[in-house]
């Protein structure tokens, strides 16, 4: 072997990797003995300096692999054991539902339900007109047999739609014994499922920490309000957390587990009108933040592309069979139009317009309602145009919303950005109501009262919530500031952010802002905040 003197410090053959002690010997016995002491002791220092940087290299490299061996692991509970868990998560989460013994929801649900409810007819008629004698409806309700021959001859066709896919989800989902309990936990399950895949590593954290950070999100944010919920409002996390996703964990699923949370979160999409820009606005920004990350692949494309795609199809197809016609969000309430005249800018326009313009809206009501609520949702409103005027008003819409604009852009920018803010702190209960059981069709049930004496946890929890998700985002922020966040869980937490802004953009600059808008989603915070909390935990050790 050779000694390893001056010449053995360029031979990669020579080195001595355990100590510097036994490099300092091989140094010194390495024939250097004619030169004087300070060249001797210059050739150490050469030589020990050397060892230094090599262990050190070798130090950071074996560093780095670990840490890229640890961040290669598969999410441990995306397999047969984290679909029951999510499962069980969704039932214990769902105490809010079960302590009142009735599901939540509110008068939409029954929208939902009824529209489900003509799909499944006129489904079921074209079905017996085309198959007389071979088609079987026998998993849909009596009603629905009895009235399906004549749905084929004469179908009906609602004034106002709601999502054509979560109507017929909730609809044939609610038929079993268990009624709207059924399609309530599946979609929680879903969501809890996808969160699931952000767990990098099976909890190593005691049994007090882990309990404590379940017990906080289960009770004292929104989700359980929201996973008791017969409305598709945490389907809006759910494809917030899908983008999240394709920051870049995405590209540790196995291929499979990509297409399914693909194909759940198109469902997601097109489960609310709203989804749909939400979705548009993520996939601008995954795309962005992959190429300034150099991370762009092809299958990223399409894995941000694909829900938005499908949703839009199965809005396409489905107003094609049901109207005769395509359209993208098929007989939608003139919901942007509404929030316009109650702000201001299109009240005024259409006050100096309607005189000359022959805007339907102005011959359909003579008196405009100022009003967002008596606008939609009374006779003075939209209520006694028919169908025809309504379809005008809704041509019409983004015409009136362009001038008014126009005429008062900086009073409608103000608006639409103070609804924003409002909505972005605005959370709670409210909107969120027992069903109690009634005599009437359908679902059976009708909306409580909240303010009831036996539903006074109600309003206890509207505060509750409040408080728990200031302490959630408190904690993210201190983890933050003491910087036990990574660059991978600054990158989660920053579109996290994004998605949230941009629902309370979409939901309460454009709609209305109220509390289960921002509630739905909030929760998402908190919950990523005691994550990274045991994550923390478990890396600092006992």
């Amino acid at each position: 072997m050779k000694s390893c003197g001056t010449e053995g410090i360029e031979d990669k053959t020579c080195r001595a990797p355990l100590g510097l002690p036994s490099l300092c010997k091989a140094g010194a016995s390495s024939g250097l003995v004619a030169q004087d002491k300070l060249g001797q002791h210059s050739s150490a220092k050469n030589i020990v300096q050397h060892a230094f940087n090599q262990n050190r290299s070798k130090s950071l490299m074996s560093n780095s692999h670990e840490a890229i061996d640890v961040s290669a692991r598969k999410p441990p509970l995306l397999n047969w054991r984290g679909v029951v868990l999510s499962l069980i998560c969704a039932v214990l989460l769902s105490w809010p539902m079960l302590f009142t013994s009735v599901p939540l929801g509110m008068f939409d649900t029954f929208a939902y339900f009824d529209v489900g409810k003509d799909e499944v007819e006129m489904l079921s008629g074209m079905a017996a007109k085309l198959l007389p004698d071979r088609v079987d409806v026998g998993w849909a309700d009596a009603s629905v047999v009895a009235k399906s021959e004549h749905v084929a001859d004469q179908p009906k066709k609602p004034q106002q739609f709601r999502s054509f896919v979560y109507s017929a989800y909730i609809y044939t989902t609610s038929l079993t014994r268990i009624g709207l309990y059924l399609p309530v936990l599946l979609q929680t399950s879903a969501t809890l499922l996808m969160f699931f895949s952000f767990v990098a590593s099976s909890p190593r954290a005691s049994w007090l920490r882990l309990g404590g950070a379940a017990l906080f999100v289960g009770t004292l944010t929104t989700l359980p309000w929201f996973a008791s919920y017969a409305m598709p409002d945490i389907l809006a996390a759910l494809v917030v957390l899908y983008y999240v996703l394709l920051v870049e964990r995405i590209d540790r699923l196995q291929t499979g587990w990509q297409v399914a949370f693909m194909a759940i979160t198109a469902f997601a999409v097109s489960c609310h009108y709203g989804h749909l820009p939400l979705a548009a606005g993520l996939i601008g920004v995954i795309l962005v933040l992959r190429l300034f990350m150099q991370s762009l692949t092809l299958r990223v494309v399409v894995l941000a592309a694909s829900p938005l795609a499908i949703a839009v199809f199965l809005n396409l197809f489905g107003s094609a069979i049901a109207l005769d016609k395509m359209e993208f969000t098929p007989k939608r309430i003139p919901i942007l139009l509404a929030r316009s005249i109650d702000d201001g800018p299109a009240y005024w326009y259409l006050q100096d317009a309607c005189p000359k313009a022959q805007y339907t809206i102005c011959k359909v009501m003579p008196v405009i309602p100022r009003d967002m609520g008596t606008f939609l949702w009374t006779e003075k409103g939209i209520g006694r145009a028919t169908r025809e005027e309504l379809d005008k008003i809704r041509a019409e819409e983004a015409t009136v919303l362009w001038h008014a604009f126009l005429a008062y852009p900086a009073e409608q920018t103000y608006s639409l950005l103070r609804n924003t803010a409002q909505q972005i702190v605005q959370v709670g209960t409210g909107e969120i109501h027992p069903l109690l059981p009634s005599g009437s069709d359908g679902l059976g049930l009708e909306p409580g009262d909240p303010d009831q004496k036996q539903y006074r946890a109600f309003a206890v929890f509207d505060v509750v919530t409040k408080v728990g998700t200031a302490l959630g985002i408190g904690l993210l922020l201190s983890l933050w500031l003491k910087g036990e966040l990574r660059g991978p869980e600054v990158r989660t937490i920053a579109v996290c952010l994004l998605g949230l802004v941009g629902n309370a953009l979409i939901f309460g600059g454009l709609s209305a802002p109220v509390d289960r808008y921002q509630s739905r989603v909030i929760w998402i915070l908190p919950a990523f905040a005691f994550l990274y909390w045991l994550g923390a935990h478990q890396k600092a050790g006992p």
